[in-house]
């Protein structure tokens, strides 16, 4: 093997090591293998996960999902509500605004009230203290997370081929790479979007310190200079 073929095939290594990190918080939660694409699951395990979770239960259906993740995913609801988000400092007048601007805006407001409610919990972490900068990035590696997630309980499901599911796990790490310049900045974009997702509840408290550790210990999966 010639020595430009091996460093090409370290580098496409690292990159899919780089690539599926980002999904990490989202592998422990569901308890997947983190460093290979298989999740762990067999076939009707990952199965049964998308067709109660996302009504998935066919290559058709994954493909959609996976395509609609990729392209506008849950940061187009986020970029929607932003402006008027950071118009109000409580949840009521944010709701009012929104109220206000749109007519069909239920989701609007789930939403903002989620990131309203989360945000005395970000506050107090020193790590999580989003700034106008933090904001205007927003959740796009919620976004990528649960696309390289989602590809790699599809693959597990046979509804798309290894081949496919590396390329959309590459998109990933590109979207990534042009948007933030470490994992900080991963992190943040992250529990943006896990707290306008869920709210203040029980799950984000946990996946929150699961952040925390993943960006501040000395081991932690996020605290390297890889990305």
């Amino acid at each position: 093997m010639s020595k430009k073929r091996e460093n090409s095939q370290s580098t496409n290594a690292e990159r899919r090591k780089i690539a599926l990190s980002i999904s990490y918080p989202l592998a422990i939660e569901l308890g997947f293998d983190t460093e290979q694409l298989s999740t762990g699951w067999d076939t009707e395990e990952a199965r049964e996960y998308l067709l109660k979770k996302w009504n998935i239960k066919e290559r058709d259906l994954a493909k959609e999902l996976l395509h609609y993740i990729e392209q506008e995913g849950e940061r187009a609801t986020y970029q929607i509500i932003l402006p008027y988000f950071l118009l109000a400092e409580d949840k009521e007048n944010r709701k009012k605004i929104l109220e206000e601007r749109y007519m069909a805006i239920d989701r609007f407001i789930r939403y903002s009230d989620n990131l309203s409610d989360c945000l005395p919990c970000l506050k107090d972490t020193g790590i999580f203290s989003p700034e106008k900068s933090d904001y205007e990035r927003g959740t796009l590696a919620w976004d990528m997370a649960l696309l390289v997630t989602i590809a790699r309980i599809s693959f597990d499901a046979k509804y798309i081929e290894e081949k496919e599911a590396l390329q959309y796990i590459d998109t990933a790490y590109k979207h990534c790479r042009r948007t933030f310049r470490n994992w900080n900045e991963i992190g943040k974009s992250f529990v943006l979007g896990e707290a306008m997702r869920k709210g203040n509840d029980l799950s984000f408290a946990k996946t929150l310190v699961l952040i925390q550790i993943a960006l501040t210990q000395d081991n932690g999966i996020w605290n390297n200079d890889s990305f």
